[in-house]
């Protein structure tokens, strides 16, 4: 039997060395921003509000749409996680268990871990959420609403909004090596 390759790139395709150098300069920037800088909590009175609150996302349960909507709004009172992910992540796969762990830990102290997912596809969450399930909320953004607005750079790209609303600490990317240091910032966040 004839095997097929399908090539998704067009015959021609190729980068140009600028392209090629550009790319690689960015990915390298990525990969040393989640690496080298150690994010830290910011004061409240130098923190801004979490931008577009008031954006109602679809609410995924168990791997499956439901019937509600929620917003960051929602959430006001509680310290949360907001993290901002993609089925195709390889970071995200292991930050979820994470997540899971610290929604159960501090879930009584008021602390609420919320993600928000990008894809175009909202089958392709499902069937991550499927193999990963998640013992927190999960919104689905597929229309881009809110990306922009928090200048997410990366995936998995987090931030810890206090119980006012602000945004006080962002985490890109996600490393087992600094989950000590994520936890403490929800620590310091739940002390205030």
């Amino acid at each position: 039997s004839r095997r097929f390759k399908r090539n998704i790139m067009p015959k021609n395709f190729e980068f140009s060395p600028y392209k090629k150098t550009f790319l690689l300069m960015g990915f390298i920037y990525l990969i040393l921003l989640s690496s080298i800088v150690k994010a830290e909590v910011f004061s409240a009175k130098d923190s801004p509000m979490a931008p577009k609150a008031d954006v109602s996302l679809p609410l995924v349960q168990a791997a499956k749409l439901t019937d509600k909507s929620m917003s960051l709004e929602s959430y006001r009172g509680k310290t949360l996680l907001l993290d901002f992910w993609a089925s195709w992540c390889g970071p995200c796969r292991a930050s979820f268990p994470w997540m899971n762990e610290m929604q159960n830990k501090y879930q009584d102290q008021g602390f609420e871990v919320v993600a928000i997912n990008l894809d175009m596809r909202p089958e392709l969450a499902y069937a991550f959420l499927e193999q990963i399930p998640a013992e927190f909320h999960v919104l689905l953004d597929e229309d881009a609403l809110l990306p922009d607005a928090f200048n997410v750079i990366g995936m998995p790209t987090s931030y810890l909004i206090d119980k006012e609303g602000r945004l006080r600490a962002q985490h890109v990317g996600f490393q087992e090596a600094k989950i000590d240091e994520y936890e403490a910032d929800i620590q310091a966040l739940l002390a205030e």
